[in-house]
């Protein structure tokens, strides 16, 4: 069989792969009910959404901007045909597919597998790789952002190694417009003119990337409250990270060995990649092959160090480690593979294996047993994580008690900032006090964030319905399943009257309103 014909065979299980991820009618984030919502009021108004009257206590009211503006442009068409649930997750396939392509492409450019077909052969294993690492399957296949900023970092990193500027120009301005994580390409450039020793060439791609950085800020809907937003999510959410002040997103914690563990391909990698990288004189040492480092070699060695420590630092760089240690990988394995011969084969093995046969045996079968069975551990792992999500209709009854039962606009307070997404989904009519992230709230009036956490957690043993009341003007209180202590402390007080409950949570109106 030729090369397009495993090419085509592998792209066939990439795509049932992904698709076998999506069958479930779960979420694995309660983003993806946020994303899924606020395409819905695009495709409904017919524009972009510039106000954000659903957390009046978080920044959001004072300066709203969809940092996620061309993400949702392209979940349009996905939702507008096939509805909120079964179109994010074609969305989310489709993108998954995307990013594989791309690597593909860009790997095949980087190490110019055009004029030789194992060269071909060896990016396609390369790219195969990524599929040991849950971490990166993973996140690639949540209903949200992930694979887009992927795929449009992988764009702009291949105009950067091009050295095309309008190219790094055109990606630098629309990964402001696509995420937040826009500052990694202005990065990448940085990095990229270190590893070209300063070169013109290089300090034009810098300048022109970091150019299209600016001009995204300022050519754009929101600005200039787009700046304040920034300050919020870049310094405070994603530099400080107030984990060990409050509850955060489980993706901004540090990496825990659980993740690195299910990186184990990448690290693997990396780890190879850099001995050769920094003892490349010694792996080139009978063959053809230079020993001096190229550009590329020092940018993917910087590119790759640098996510590594992002990632440790919150586990959703993960998602970037992944890809670019596996880049690295390539780089720096396939010319040596390629120009790798019998007989050079063979004194490697006499060197390395046959005068030292029990670790040869040993290593051996740990590679045998990791190829065999890491994909299918994997894949499992991830199955039972799509089972175990989100369902779909979670805070579907609780939402439409509230729209048959509370006044249109009114203050609910909810008692879980991470389940304001999904309420918000299902009954968009009302207020909430805290979503999306804590921090938007802490930062806007930290006084009033901590009565809120001291209340959400029951710590407020006497006249909290009226606390809340007075102080947020609540008129009902939505207490999930989970939460046993505000539970116990509104059972007993005169001033909360429970009026529905389901297996998601239950609703307590205040009785001094009426």
């Amino acid at each position: 069989m030729n090369y397009r014909g495993w090419l085509l065979i592998f792209f066939m299980f990439v795509i049932l792969y992904s698709a076998a991820l999506h069958t479930t009618a779960t979420f694995n984030d309660p983003d993806s009910f946020y994303h899924a919502r606020i395409t819905e009021l695009m495709i409904e108004r017919g524009g972009i959404i510039t106000k954000f009257p659903w957390l009046p206590f978080t920044a959001f009211s004072q300066s709203f901007i969809d940092h996620h503006l061309l993400y949702h442009a392209f979940l349009v068409p996905f939702i507008a045909l096939w509805g909120p649930l079964w179109g994010m997750k074609a969305a989310a396939a489709c993108a998954f597919v995307a990013v594989i392509a791309a690597f593909i492409l860009l790997l095949s450019r980087i190490v110019d597998a055009r004029r030789d077909i194992r060269r071909r052969f060896l990016v396609l294993i390369f790219t195969a790789s990524l599929f040991l690492n849950g971490v990166f399957t993973t996140r690639m296949n949540l209903e949200k952002i992930p694979a887009l900023s992927l795929l449009w970092l992988l764009g702009g990193t291949y105009a950067l190694v091009s050295g095309k500027r309008v190219l790094t120009f055109f990606f630098s301005f629309f990964f402001v417009w696509l995420h937040g994580a826009w500052p990694l390409m202005p990065m990448l450039s940085i990095l990229y003119l270190i590893a070209d020793q300063c070169s013109r060439k290089a300090l034009g791609l810098c300048a022109w990337s970091v150019a299209g950085a600016c001009a995204g800020l300022i050519i754009n809907p929101y600005f200039p409250d787009n700046i304040f937003f920034y300050l919020v999510q870049i310094f405070h959410v994603a530099i400080v990270t107030y984990g060990d002040l409050y509850e955060i997103g489980a993706e901004w914690y540090p990496a825990n060995a659980q993740i690195i563990s299910w990186g184990t391909g990448a690290v693997i990698t990396a780890a190879s990649a850099t001995a050769v990288f920094m003892f490349k004189a010694a792996f080139t040492s009978g063959t053809a092959l230079s020993a001096k480092r190229t550009t590329i070699e020092r940018f993917f060695f910087a590119a790759t160090l640098v996510f590594f420590f992002l990632a440790l630092k919150s586990s959703r760089h993960g998602e970037y480690f992944v890809p670019f240690a596996t880049l690295f990988g390539g780089i720096m394995a396939t010319p040596f593979l390629e120009s790798l011969s019998l007989k050079h084969a063979k004194e490697l093995w006499k060197t390395c294996f046959l005068k030292r046969r029990s670790t040869a045996i040993l290593v051996s079968g740990i590679a045998l047993l990791y190829g065999i069975f890491a994909p299918i551990l994997i894949a499992s792992n991830l199955m039972a994580f799509r089972e175990d999500g989100i369902p779909v209709e979670k805070h579907r009854y609780i939402s439409a008690w509230m729209r048959q039962n509370i006044p249109r606009g009114s203050m609910v307070f909810n008692d879980q900032w991470g389940y304001f997404p999904s309420v918000w989904f299902w009954g968009g009519d009302n207020r909430f006090i805290a979503g999306l992230d804590p921090t938007f709230f802490y930062s806007l009036d930290p006084n009033l964030f901590w009565n809120y956490e001291a209340l959400r957690k029951g710590t407020v043993q006497s006249g909290a319905a009226r606390a809340i009341q007075r102080l947020f003007g609540a008129e009902a209180i939505i207490v999930s399943k989970e939460n046993s202590a505000l539970r116990a402390v509104l059972d007993r007080d005169s001033d909360a009257t429970l009026v529905y409950e389901d297996g998601s949570g239950s609703i307590f109106t205040v009785s001094i309103l009426r």
